[in-house]
């Protein structure tokens, strides 16, 4: 293939396997990094996250909103933190809000307790985002 500066690709990882769909994204990273502009039209939200500077919803034919997915996370989603916990021999899941969880007394009672097997941000996801966006314009 020649080096072409503007790369347009549809649904590239569409139908591939885990394996095939992360060497393709490789393939993707590589030529955005050699400073070639990859415009990238997909319904996965998890590559648009990984590899996408930037990102535009289109709903009814019509860009919807417009922005990194960073940037659409923290404006649709509600910070928190989730931890996952044993009691009783069985899982369970707390969420706690990223401000205060370091005074909840529930929080700190749980560390205390050697019960907690996880801890993850929780932040939205860009399937949630679009979701959120384009719910009213389709």
């Amino acid at each position: 293939m020649n080096r072409p500066e503007l790369l347009f690709l549809d649904e590239p990882t569409s139908g591939q396997d885990p394996v095939h769909a992360a060497d393709i994204r490789d393939l993707i990273r590589a030529q955005a990094e050699a400073g070639r502009t990859v415009f990238l039209t997909t319904h996965d939200m998890a590559t648009a996250d990984r590899l996408c500077d930037r990102v535009a919803f289109v709903a009814q034919g019509r860009i919807a909103a417009v922005d990194t997915p960073r940037g659409f996370k923290l404006t649709h989603g509600r910070p928190g933190v989730l931890v996952e916990y044993r009691t009783d021999g069985r899982l369970a899941q707390q969420e706690f809000d990223v401000d205060t969880i370091a005074t909840d007394p529930a929080f700190a009672e749980l560390a205390r307790g050697n019960a907690v097997e996880t801890i993850h941000t929780r932040e939205a996801s860009l399937d949630q985002v679009f979701a959120a966006v384009t719910r009213d314009r389709l």
